[in-house]
């Protein structure tokens, strides 16, 4: 193996070349990182252990980068261990868009839903491509005349493809919403003169809501609280002189008005879910073969654009993500239909080609694979690689779809003032505290309780408990914001594809 260099690299700069090994063996399969196992026939490398990258060059052309994971030594033998080194952009990042980012954050956080396709391939040397899993972008590398006799195995899975999948997909975020009514007009309209007013204006001023108070407390999921609040005296206003007794002089009362300013602020923090139940249909295969497939999109808070949102798939980016769902299951059908397995080995340069990796596709006897598995082994004798790749045994539609999900608009849901305010209630405007206070001193002159020294204190002590109070009642924000939204598409959905390659 005197044409393969072997340069040992630490991250600090050091470097070792090996001329030669007693062998290679590399390992290349769909959607996975190559790795690469290096043997020595002795301990003359034993320094190997204190590097870190291992670049592999054949007649000056580098085919493979690793990252060093173990060194060991049995006997006269020492084998190294290599995973593909993946090396960090230094280039520019490229322009995505805004749909771009969604997506790929999405895709990074549900890795389960992918499974099924291989999203990307990693070369040898640590760069990552994104393939086509189900149709060749370019003429594929014909490979007759590299199989070596007797290694040409041609395999037909008996595995029925998919005909039916039945699609539940679920979300939950955490729907937010905040504002604010203004109560002063509100709470003037129910006094008697459409403006408050009152016997007892100390007893009014201290109750009136102050900035910040609680009213009703938290329900549920529900926060009231006082906004702005202000409480200004306007007119006093002398009522009718009371007489109480012959030796008593006449009690004065002055009624007191307002002009109030009192906002209710309110806001709630609602957990929600959504999910979808679709059944989609493969045409180009019988429905006895069924799949079921869940997808949990766990918490979708930063893809939805409106905190007050009711409906994620409805959405723009809830639209985009189901868009790419039912792609990755269109992706999953046809790669069931893929059951054809060609495998064989090759020897020669052809071994070192860069054609041959599982980003590409390859035709024998006609029929197109793409390449899944690539095992190389190198020695000092031979050059040896086994190949495997999966075709279909029909030409399959070169653009593979599912049917799009059409789900009706929501309709926007707007909070208006009586889904928050259920009642304001006024007890005791002045005209109420003046025509009570008639009544009781009648009774109190009728009971002969009434005295020269009693009478204020009397007076005063009925005022204070029949003071003005306003009580503001508002409505718990759940009904509308919390219920778990079922989507039920009713007809099925078709596995469609449109220009047969």
């Amino acid at each position: 193996m005197s044409n393969i260099t072997l340069k040992f690299k630490t991250f600090g700069g050091d470097e070792m070349i090996v001329a030669g090994a007693a062998g290679v063996y590399i390992l290349e399969s769909e959607g996975m990182l190559p790795s690469a196992v290096i043997k020595f026939d002795s301990h003359k490398y034993d320094a190997i252990n204190k590097y870190d990258i291992c670049e592999m060059s054949h007649e000056g052309r580098l085919f493979f980068v690793g990252r060093i994971r173990t060194v060991s030594t049995c006997c006269n033998e020492m084998e190294v261990e290599l995973s593909t080194y993946v090396t960090l952009d230094v280039e520019p990042p490229k322009e995505k868009s805004a749909e771009d980012d969604i997506f790929e954050k999405f895709k990074a956080e549900n890795p389960g839903l992918f499974t099924h396709v291989a999203n990307e391939e990693f070369t040898r040397i640590g760069d990552t491509r994104n393939p086509n899993v189900l149709a060749p972008e370019s003429e594929p590398v014909d490979m007759e005349h590299e199989i070596l006799d007797g290694t040409l195995k041609i395999e037909k899975s008996n595995s029925l493809p998919i005909g039916e999948v039945n699609l539940e997909i679920s979300s939950s975020w955490i729907s937010k919403c905040s504002g604010s009514i203004a109560l002063a007009s509100r709470i003037a309209n129910k006094f008697k003169l459409g403006k408050i007013n009152t016997l007892t204006p100390k007893k009014l001023s201290s109750s009136w809501p102050s900035f910040g108070d609680k009213i009703a407390g938290p329900v549920r999921s529900t926060k009231y609280y006082i906004g702005a609040s202000r409480l200004t005296p306007v007119d006093t206003l002398a009522m009718q002189p009371i007489p109480v007794a012959d030796d008593i002089p006449k009690v004065s009362i002055n009624k007191h008005t307002f002009d109030g300013k009192l906002t209710l602020a309110w806001e709630y923090d609602q957990y929600m879910t959504e999910t979808i139940n679709a059944k989609i249909v493969n045409k180009l295969a019988p429905c006895i073969n069924k799949k079921d497939i869940n997808v949990n999109l766990r918490n979708v808070q930063e893809y939805v654009e409106n905190e007050v949102a009711t409906s994620f798939f409805r959405t723009k980016n809830g639209r985009l993500i189901l868009t790419e769902i039912l792609k990755s299951v269109g992706n999953c059908i046809a790669l069931s239909m893929r059951n054809i397995k060609i495998s064989f080995e090759i020897a020669g340069d052809a071994a070192f080609d860069d054609n041959l990796d599982c980003f590409k596709w390859i035709s024998v006897r006609g029929i197109n694979c793409k390449i899944t598995n690539i095992e190389r082994t190198i020695t000092p004798f031979e050059r040896r690689v086994k190949i495997t790749a999966m075709g279909f045994e029909n030409q399959l539609p070169r653009d593979i779809f599912v049917e799009n999900i059409n789900i009706t608009a929501d309709e926007p849901h707007h909070l208006h003032s009586e889904d928050i305010l259920q009642d304001i209630v006024i007890q005791n405007d002045g005209d109420e505290q003046y025509a009570k206070l008639l009544e009781y001193i009648s009774s109190m002159k009728f009971r002969d309780i009434v005295t020269k020294s009693n009478y204020k204190q009397l007076i005063t002590r009925f005022l204070n408990e029949n003071s003005t109070k306003i009580r503001v009642i508002a409505k718990p924000l759940k009904t509308k914001h919390c219920d778990k939204k079922l989507i039920n598409i009713a007809e099925p959905l078709h596995f469609l594809g449109k220009e047969q390659l």
